[in-house]
């Protein structure tokens, strides 16, 4: 005899117990696939949450005290070396971090490192903004500096001048 003769045989001696394995089964499945693809919440350490930065994969925060937090991935180190001198604002772009400090340059967590050394270079920076591959700030001579993925011409913004705010879309920069 087959499996599938062994099977059914016990199917037509225990239909009862038959029928109560398979919905088991059916259930154990349908549960899997629910769970696999439901979203967890991050989870944010401290109450104290002063300024908030997301991604589709990372919560960053800054608390009241400068200090740097993060929940979600961290596959390109995004959360890694989350260390600032006084940080007062925080961007997130796809895979990476980065961090305003007060003296006005910037840290990374996660940046390509030709562009993690490039930024870490800028000075005087009063606003900075990130895209989901490129990271634009503006000096407190209104200048605008950028680095990162120019396929999208996200970049073709460093002849502006006067400039007091800078956002960043995914593949644009918008300034004010």
């Amino acid at each position: 005899t087959t499996l599938f003769d062994k099977i059914k045989d016990f199917y037509n001696q225990n239909k009862l117990a038959s029928t109560i394995i398979v919905i088991l089964l059916v259930t154990i499945l349908i549960l899997s696939i629910v769970l696999q693809n439901t979203t967890k919440p991050y989870t944010l350490i401290r109450d104290n949450i002063n300024r908030l930065s997301v991604s589709e994969t990372t919560v960053v925060y800054i608390d009241d005290y400068s200090g740097i937090n993060g929940s979600g991935s961290n596959l390109n180190g995004e959360l890694s070396n989350l260390t600032s001198s006084g940080a007062i604002k925080v961007c997130e772009g796809e895979g990476f971090t980065i961090i305003l400090n007060e003296d006005g340059t910037l840290s990374s967590s996660g940046l390509i490192d030709k562009y993690a050394q490039e930024i870490s270079g800028w000075r005087n920076i009063v606003d900075v903004a990130a895209g989901s591959a490129h990271v634009v700030g503006v000096d407190s001579n209104g200048r605008v500096k950028c680095t990162g993925d120019n396929s999208s011409g996200a970049c073709d913004i460093e002849s502006s001048r006067n400039i007091t705010k800078v956002y960043a879309t995914s593949k644009g920069t918008i300034l004010m």
